[in-house]
């Protein structure tokens, strides 16, 4: 499962893919969650993009979503604060 429980928050791996035709999660693929982005993965605009997606989904602000792993790779790691894990993983059951 790509969610992990910490004490500050949920801990979400996520593999992306740049320069996409539109920002969408696409689902689980392993043991990630799979995000789809127009942005170019330069000067972090395709982790910007990341959060803006991941905070609207999730329904939190997007100071709440920190980039803890990943900067200059596909696989990222966020940590989400003030949701909980049941709630993710309805809004994603919801997606897919």
């Amino acid at each position: 499962m790509p969610f992990i429980y910490v004490k500050e928050g949920i801990l979400v791996k996520v593999n992306v893919q740049p320069k996409a035709k539109k920002d969408e999660i696409i689902g689980i693929k392993g043991k990630r969650l799979k995000i789809k982005v127009r942005a170019k993965p330069e000067r972090g605009q395709a982790n910007k993009a990341c959060i803006a997606l991941l905070a609207k989904t999730f329904q939190v602000n997007e100071k709440n979503i920190i980039l803890i792993s990943g900067k200059t790779s596909h696989q990222k790691i966020f940590k989400i604060i003030g949701i909980d894990i049941k709630n993710i993983k309805e809004k994603i059951k919801s997606i897919v």
